[in-house]
């Protein structure tokens, strides 16, 4: 799951990298943080580990914003 994760979020970070506003980039990050985290508190496999790393780069986004 760990590694999945690592990979989802280079994945969204290297899509982010293509809006050329940085204020674009956050809200794109934002959004897809967001369902990285809804997806992961339904389902029941999900790690303590994997629900922090995405909510500590989900508040970062937004605190960027």
């Amino acid at each position: 799951m760990s590694q999945l994760l690592n990979e989802v979020e280079n994945f969204i970070l290297r899509m982010a990298a293509e809006f050329p506003q940085r204020k674009e980039q956050l809200v794109f990050l934002i959004n897809n943080y967001d369902m990285m985290l809804a997806v992961i508190v339904v389902s029941n496999s999900a790690s303590l580990l994997s629900l922090i790393t995405v909510t500590g780069c989900d508040c970062e986004m937004i605190t960027q914003y």
